[in-house]
């Protein structure tokens, strides 16, 4: 079965042109086979969209806060997607 996880980054930080997504995205809780990052709702149901019609069975969407020194952490929350 493919899984997948979309990251939910949340914070006022422009975490985008800062942090380093690719180290990120090595965490030992994001082993997925795909892996997306988000920052606003529509992000988030466009990659669930695209994982899905790429044949990811099982998505997870876990939430990260962009910190003050340009590092994404993960909260311990997932939300849950459904439809």
């Amino acid at each position: 079965m493919k899984t997948g996880v979309i990251v939910y980054v949340t914070g006022e930080s422009p975490w985008r042109e800062n942090v380093q997504v690719d180290r990120f995205t090595a965490h030992p809780q994001l082993q997925a086979d795909r892996i997306a990052v988000a920052s606003d709702l529509e992000e988030i149901v466009d990659h669930w969209f695209n994982l899905t019609v790429k044949g990811v069975q099982m998505i997870k969407c876990l939430i990260a806060e962009a910190g003050e020194k340009n590092e994404l952490r993960l909260t311990g929350r997932e939300l849950r997607l459904c439809g």
